[in-house]
């Protein structure tokens, strides 16, 4: 159904990662969503030492509940300068697998198949009056 830039590695994404759908939270630098928040680390720097992360480097990070969220904030300090984003995905945009992190097991990889501008454009802003939707 999808097709990979060229640049992925062999079995990147995983044979596991499903259709991303439904709730899904990402951590952005302000209070907009932006194009930028939604480029890879190997789309920002192709020439990269990805230190055996070569796959994980293409996609990017994203939470699928509240409550990881809060675990990856309080796990990540560099997080916590950061506002977060929410979307509930109904298109199709690409894969997601559960890739656990040291700060978080709910952390997922999003492969996206859409532009980073496009990705952007599902998202807004988690703010208090529709945080409770999410809790």
């Amino acid at each position: 159904m999808y097709s990979w830039p060229d640049h992925f590695p062999e079995q990147c994404p995983p044979s596991h990662a499903t259709d991303l759908s439904g709730s899904t939270f990402r951590f952005i630098n302000k209070r907009q969503p932006t194009e930028y928040d939604f480029t890879s680390h190997y789309e920002r720097l192709p020439g990269g030492d990805w230190a055996g992360q070569e796959c994980k480097a293409r996609g990017l990070s994203v939470l699928r509940t509240y409550d990881d969220c809060v675990t990856m904030r309080e796990g990540v300090p560099a997080l916590r300068r950061k506002h977060l984003a929410v979307a509930n995905v109904a298109a199709p945009v690409g894969v997601v697998a559960t890739t656990p992190s040291a700060n978080c097991v709910g952390h997922c990889t999003w492969w996206r198949n859409v532009s980073p501008a496009e990705a952007a454009k599902h998202f807004s802003l988690l703010t208090e009056s529709n945080e409770e939707d999410h809790v």
